[in-house]
């Protein structure tokens, strides 16, 4: 069996993440995993934060979801040797350093303007926090990948969307995966992961392929003081990935 080769997409919230990974997800014999350590961080003996766990705290499915058991999903062989995992890197927090990403084959960094994303994740929660909001952890994921010199490409969603087949081509090169027309286009989906934030990705996963995505820059002069502190944190982490990432210009 061939050594199996993994690509991470990694991001924060509201990124077009999703959507690039269920083009990934259309490679043949590709085995595609949604966000492993979602249930870590929200449901398991390690979480980080009860948001979405039941009132009475019953449920112990995911009570041993840690780490042995997550690795165990990302790098199972498969014939193809060939994985996509998408994850936001904040979710990852209780394993946010090298063994979370010495494996990985090829890496890749999607983001978005936090005026947008963040506009977006607040009107779910507004209580969203630093952390959820994911651009904090999306810097140390890649200040880790540039210590460690592994592969890594950063796009922006917006270009990726709006030039979809010419950006999938040139990812596709990055990963060393032969590129094709099924990639920019899918079947609706009834639900994705764990299964517990469907609403979350309803667009998404009724989508059949690319689709457009706001681009006009929101007024946020309507966010809390707190809202506006992880808005500015967002915005230094992103204009410093933005000046690195892939531009077909």
């Amino acid at each position: 069996m061939r050594k199996q080769k993994i690509v991470a997409i990694w991001c924060a919230p509201r990124s077009a993440s999703t959507t690039l990974f269920r083009s990934f997800s259309q490679i043949k014999n590709i085995r595609a995993i949604f966000e492993p350590y979602d249930a870590n961080f929200y449901f398991s003996k390690e979480r980080l934060s009860d948001r979405y766990l039941s009132k009475d705290k019953s449920d112990k499915k995911w009570n041993n979801y840690i780490e042995p058991k997550i690795r165990s999903i990302i790098y199972k062989k498969t014939k193809s040797g060939l994985t996509v995992l998408k994850e936001c890197v904040f979710q990852a927090s209780n394993y946010l350093n090298f063994s979370l990403i010495k494996d990985i084959s090829y890496n890749i960094i999607i983001i978005r303007n936090p005026k947008l994303t963040l506009t977006s994740l607040f009107k779910f929660k507004k209580d969203f926090n630093e952390i959820e909001a994911g651009y904090t952890s999306l810097n140390k994921i890649y200040n880790l990948l540039q210590k460690h010199k592994k592969s890594l490409i950063i796009i922006d969603a917006t270009d990726l969307i709006s030039n979809p087949k010419l950006y999938m081509k040139k990812l596709c090169s990055f990963c060393k995966i032969s590129y094709t027309d099924k990639l920019l286009s899918w079947p609706k989906k009834k639900n994705i992961g764990f299964g517990g934030q469907s609403d979350f990705y309803k667009r998404v996963l009724n989508s059949e392929g690319f689709l457009s995505l706001i681009c006009r820059i929101p007024d946020t002069s309507e966010f809390s003081n707190e809202q506006k502190k992880i808005l500015k944190n967002a915005m230094k982490i992103y204009n410093r990935l933005y000046k690195k990432r892939l531009s077909l210009d």
